[in-house]
């Protein structure tokens, strides 16, 4: 139907329509698509396993707010958590953190979320209003971001997972899977449970 649709547009406008295939690899247009980005990093199976036993409890983590298909975390069941994604994708509980009601989800009693470091500060903003209990990994930035001290005020436990330099800490994704880069921050999970 649609072919019949162009061809009649074409005919009418009297346009000679020629395609050729362009492989993807020399396709500039496919670039952003190919890209992989260092937001998109995830903590490595032994600091995630510290954080899921530490604040975790009996059950583990329930959602992982904030991940893609691809580096969800894992239950202690072994599966992965069920996830919000930034776009639509096959196994996503939905989409964008900043358009769900937590309160609504019946699956977010013990959610655990790792923000890209730019979205923070907006993030806690956005889940302190549900006054739910969850876990956080944020970067010790120098000097401290405007988002600290009230998470510090708000924060029950934390826990410091690695120091900068440490290579087994986060897993940043590659053209071939997920490979350990250096930490450039103090990163710290911290335990949100304190609401005024």
């Amino acid at each position: 139907m649609a072919t019949k649709h162009l061809f009649s547009v074409l005919k009418a406008r009297n346009i000679q329509l020629n395609l050729t295939y362009v492989s993807s690899s020399n396709n500039e247009a496919d670039g952003p698509s190919r890209r992989v980005w260092r937001s998109d990093s995830r903590l490595s199976k032994k600091v995630w396993d510290l954080v899921n036993r530490t604040f975790g409890g009996e059950d583990g983590h329930s959602v992982d707010l904030m991940a893609l298909d691809s580096n969800a975390m894992l239950g202690k069941t072994g599966v992965p958590l069920p996830h919000l994604s930034p776009h639509p994708s096959p196994t996503s509980k939905g989409t964008n953190l900043f358009c769900q009601n937590l309160r609504e989800m019946d699956y977010s009693s013990n959610p655990y979320v790792f923000p890209p470091f730019g979205l923070v500060g907006p993030v806690l903003k956005f889940l302190y209003g549900f006054r739910i209990s969850f876990t956080i990994v944020v970067p010790g930035y120098h000097p401290l971001p405007y988002w600290w001290p009230e998470l510090m005020a708000r924060c029950s436990a934390r826990i410091l997972l690695r120091t900068p330099g440490d290579l087994d800490v986060l897993m940043a994704p590659s053209k071939s899977g997920y490979t350990a880069i250096p930490c450039p921050y103090p990163l710290w999970a911290c335990r949100v449970s304190r609401f005024s």
